[in-house]
């Protein structure tokens, strides 16, 4: 087993190894699982002190013996407000850049996140609102009663406990009774899940919390706080942090979800191998595009092709598509869209100038609306449905409220799709939005409304004018 001082723990990397007996003036500390770990910062981990099993926070690098000191004192000031939060233990330092703090362990507990089914990379979700959902807004209008907000409100940092709702992260709390910082608190929280959760949200918050909120004026600071989140992830997408782990050379650069590296690599090493042994879905000049299984998952390899020198000369200096898509599908994930999860990406490189692109996606089982939405007769077969009998009106009457869903998330973040037609939107029971790599967000109205409107006229130009599905659209886009 492994022994070193706290301080050496600046210079141990991103994955510290363990087994690790960490020596403190306190006593030895054995850590037994990393539970996040933030490079020459912070050290989170599941560790064992005096025979009893604690949940560990190592403090390094500048400020650390202040951090701790802070985090206790905001522990303590919650637990004597009554609100749970689990009971400190111990603090203590070697020095102004070395500190830990011991809190209680709760073995079997899950995050907000894991009881309620949310993702980081994503916001939409089931239609109806988790019970665990409104019971995290009762524990926020509870922390709000008592003046106090959670600057980092986040489904991470709501632990369900033995049927309790605690908060941890005490050092993210501060003192307040403004109501427009209550709201824009609730706005953060409600950011981060399915929009269809909000009202239920709310509503249940309103009914513990001393001062109700406004929906409509929360609902736009959430809106706010997701468009910071989908741009912040975007760009953390393209470095090497807690999430993505990147690696960048002279001849490629390549950027993948940490916790999916280990089974992904392998494709990664050859993806030309990969798409000419897959099954391809399209093959041309501009693009090629596979699907592949690898570990029992279906993934889409799509290469953004160099279709002549001159070609690759004009885009040497821009980011690939694939560059493109990669941020683009992260970013509209955390806003609410559905859209295949971005799964990797990588580009070929000359030192600064780009070549080809590679795009790696969960593989989507949807049939595109233009097939879908023919003008069936009552004894056409639809493949839908288990093979019964579906009319065009009936699908269009499960597509449009997703359609419109779409439509008012572009409309609020001035998003244009850039090839916005029937066959990049596929359905499987919900809609699925592919092909990103013209997706642009725009910072005018101006701009946007110009290239919202041809995205509107891509759309219903795949049908004729008299048909249902050309009525359909039509109304929907006149809202």
């Amino acid at each position: 087993m492994n022994s070193m001082a706290l301080a050496e723990l600046d210079a141990a990397g991103r994955t510290p190894q363990l087994p690790l007996i960490l020596t403190l003036a306190c006593g030895d500390l054995v850590i037994e699982q990393w539970l996040r770990v933030l490079p020459g910062k912070r050290y989170v981990a599941r560790a064992r002190f005096n025979n009893a099993t604690r949940l560990v926070k190592l403090f390094v690098g500048a400020r650390a013996e202040k951090k701790a000191r802070e985090e206790a004192t905001a522990i303590e000031k919650l637990t004597e407000a009554g609100i749970l939060t689990p009971k400190l233990i111990d603090v203590g330092s070697e020095s102004s850049n070395a500190a830990w703090l011991f809190v209680e362990f709760f073995e079997g507990c899950e995050t907000l996140a894991v009881k309620a089914g949310l993702d980081v990379s994503s916001v939409s979700g089931r239609k109806e609102a988790s019970g665990a959902a409104t019971d995290a807004a009762l524990a926020l209008a509870d922390l709000h009663n008592h003046e106090l907000i959670h600057k980092d409100i986040h489904p991470g940092n709501i632990l369900f406990y033995q049927q309790r709702c605690w908060l941890i992260d005490a050092a993210d709390t501060a003192v307040s009774s403004d109501p427009l910082q209550l709201q824009a608190n609730v706005g953060m929280f409600l950011a981060q899940l399915p929009r269809a959760w909000w009202p239920d949200v709310v509503q249940s918050y309103n009914t513990s919390a001393e001062l109700a909120v406004d929906y409509d004026t929360v609902c736009a600071h959430a809106q706010r706080w997701q468009a910071r989140r989908a741009a912040d992830l975007a760009e953390k997408a393209v470095r090497d942090c807690s999430l993505f782990q990147v690696q960048q050379s002279m001849g490629e650069f390549c950027a993948i979800w940490r916790d999916q590296a280990d089974w992904l690599q392998p494709l990664l090493n050859d993806l030309d191998g990969a798409l000419a042994s897959s099954v391809l879905l399209k093959d041309g000049a501009s693009a090629t595009v596979g699907l592949v299984e690898i570990a029992g998952r279906k993934v889409v390899i799509k290469r953004y092709n160099v279709k002549s020198f001159w070609h690759g000369l004009k885009r040497f200096w821009r980011p690939t598509r694939a560059w493109v898509s990669w941020q683009a599908g992260i970013r509209l994930r955390v806003l609410g869209v559905n859209t295949p999860k971005p799964l990797a990406l990588k580009e070929e490189r000359f030192g600064p100038f780009r070549k080809r692109g590679y795009l790696l996606v969960e593989a989507s089982e949807g049939q595109d609306l233009l097939s879908l939405l023919t003008e069936e007769s009552a004894d056409e077969k639809s493949d839908l449905d288990e093979n019964e009998a579906l009319q065009t009106p009936a699908l269009l009457s499960r597509v449009m409220p997703e359609i419109e869903q779409l439509l008012d998330i572009m409309r609020c973040h001035r998003i244009s799709h850039g090839d916005f037609k029937a066959t990049n939107l596929l359905w499987d029971e919900t809609l699925c939005v592919i092909d990103l790599d013209s997706i642009c967000w725009h910072s005018s109205d101006s701009s946007w409304q110009k290239a919202f409107s041809k995205d509107e006229a891509r759309l219903l130009r795949n049908w004729k004018p008299d048909s249902q599905s050309y009525k359909y659209f039509k109304k929907v886009l006149q809202h």
